[in-house]
């Protein structure tokens, strides 16, 4: 197999958080996940979402890109410190690439944007506040990808995802008995995934630009789980009242990596994560006690 470096390009997206300007957030998610998988060294790109400031009598909505005046200038220094970044320094963040999007995109258009700078043929989807828990086997997941065709997404699994994908939630909420996938080493299985979650993910690069990406659909500034997701779902659940549910879901090609460990991925309170900031318990065991949360909401569908 080719070196992972070689195989695998890391995006982040990232947008206006109340712990700006401070980048520990974004090292300590990269590196929990370039440590976890063994993807030290590959290259990485972050990206930084544009944003409009709320106007007098106006509510701030973050995740629209509309934010109160009060982080206009936190973020804007974090920015430049990203732009500034020393490809020599000892941080997670040495040697990323930074792109600056200067209006509001989503995290659809931001990766968007990023897949055209990306020269491997996979790509780990990242989100700013979603870190590692635990180690996987990043190289025998690439190595499954590449033997196989027909695994385009592999998630790796949180609490809600690995709930959806239970047999008996299958069976009770999907009618269905899919075969899961297992490694050639023994060491995880890939069960069949409903839904595609923007949670940390290996992809094929081409399957993002021709499948997802695909010309004429309109992101208006979202998330790929709210609107490819949905309609996923949607086409799934139609397929699968015909009995072509397989035949269809080898179009999307979604499995959700499980080794038997539990989730591997969490997510990080950012509301806290700036106290604890302020509070100078920021690094460490100290602030993975204190503001790493493992909280997805149970799957209702």
């Amino acid at each position: 197999m080719q070196a992972v470096d070689e195989l695998l390009t890391i995006v982040m997206v990232t947008s206006p958080v109340p712990s700006n300007p401070s980048t520990a957030m974004l090292e300590h998610v990269l590196s929990s996940c370039t440590t976890a998988g063994g993807f030290n060294g590959c290259p990485t790109i972050v990206v930084s979402d544009g944003y409009r400031v709320a106007s007098a009598g106006q509510r701030p909505k973050p995740k629209a890109g509309r934010v109160p005046p009060h982080w206009e200038e936190p973020y804007e220094e974090f920015r430049h410190k990203l732009d500034d970044l020393d490809s020599t320094a000892s941080s997670a963040l040495s040697g990323v690439q930074h792109i600056r999007v200067l209006e509001h995109k989503g995290f659809a258009g931001c990766l968007h944007i990023a897949l055209r700078q990306v020269r491997t043929p996979f790509v780990l989807v990242l989100q700013h506040d979603r870190p590692c828990l635990r180690p996987f086997d990043g190289s025998g997941l690439l190595a499954a990808m590449m033997s196989c065709s027909q695994l385009k997404y592999v998630g790796l699994p949180t609490k809600a995802s690995l709930a959806r994908t239970e047999p008996a939630h299958l069976a009770s909420n999907w009618h269905l008995q899919p075969e899961v996938w297992d490694a050639a080493n023994g060491s995880f299985k890939l069960r069949p995934l409903c839904l595609w979650y923007d949670s940390a993910h290996i992809c094929r690069l081409d399957h993002y630009r021709d499948f997802v990406f695909r010309k004429g659909r309109d992101w208006s500034g979202g998330f790929p789980e709210d609107s490819f997701g949905q309609d996923m779902q949607l086409e799934l659940r139609s397929a699968a009242a015909e009995g072509r549910w397989k035949e269809v879901h080898d179009t999307f090609g979604t499995y959700l990596y499980d080794d038997g460990g539990g989730p591997v991925v969490g997510h990080l309170n950012g509301r806290r994560f700036s106290l604890d900031l302020e509070r100078g318990t920021s690094s460490g065991r100290k602030f993975f006690t204190a503001a790493l949360e493992v909280h997805d909401k149970l799957p209702t569908t």
